[in-house]
């Protein structure tokens, strides 16, 4: 098996952290940074900041702490999170609309190379920066672009049908906005990112804690 692969996902998500947090430091010039500092920025325990650590080759030792632009490196070639991907917007509402336009400041790592919508008197008139066509052509454009990661801010009703043109057009990962729980296939990635769903958590533990 792939190490890479072995990762438990949520060990893979807290050194994403990391390497952000990594990214802050370096530009305000620290070199060198503990376990402990870094939990304590992200609210994890150093020990568990150690272990997700351990999983990547050469991290050296927490407790001494580590060279920052070389643990950042590190967790940047472990996970590929250097490199470029291709992506769409699939919904042209006011969130995909933001997406697109501010996506490049958002997404450091995707450049945004065409939109897609149902709505074909949008498609004719709305400027978002990129190429907007209209859904039925998304297997075909996704191809032609070589686009791998989509980004599906459309109704809920339409994400699975949507989900599946995309698939279909070659697509490797979907950051999903809507509160459909997607069906794929292997070898695609879906982070589900409900906002209404997570206000809803929100806002019961604050009526909770109150």
């Amino acid at each position: 098996m792939d190490e890479r692969k072995s990762i438990p996902v949520p060990a893979a998500a807290r050194l994403c952290a990391v390497y952000r947090l990594l990214c802050d430091l370096s530009a305000q010039g620290v070199n060198f940074v503990s376990s402990g500092d870094l939990g304590e920025a992200l609210g994890i325990g150093a020990h568990n900041i150690r272990k997700d650590i351990s999983h990547i080759s050469g991290g050296g030792s927490g407790r001494s702490g580590y060279d920052t632009a070389r643990l950042k490196k590190q967790i940047a070639e472990h996970f590929g999170l250097e490199n470029e991907y291709r992506a769409c917007v699939t919904g042209l509402g006011r969130l995909g609309q933001a997406l697109v336009r501010d996506g490049q400041h958002i997404f450091k790592e995707l450049k945004i190379v065409a939109a897609f919508d149902s709505d074909l008197n949008r498609v004719e008139t709305i400027d978002v920066g990129v190429p907007v066509h209209p859904t039925y052509e998304i297997t075909e454009t996704v191809k032609r672009l070589n686009i791998d990661t989509a980004i599906l801010t459309v109704p809920d009703p339409t994400a699975q049908e949507c989900a599946e043109r995309l698939i279909t057009g070659g697509i490797k990962g979907i950051m999903n906005f809507t509160a459909t729980h997607l069906k794929v296939k292997g070898g695609v990635t879906v982070r589900n990112i409900d906002l209404a769903g997570e206000f809803k958590i929100l806002s019961a533990l604050m009526f909770l804690g109150g």
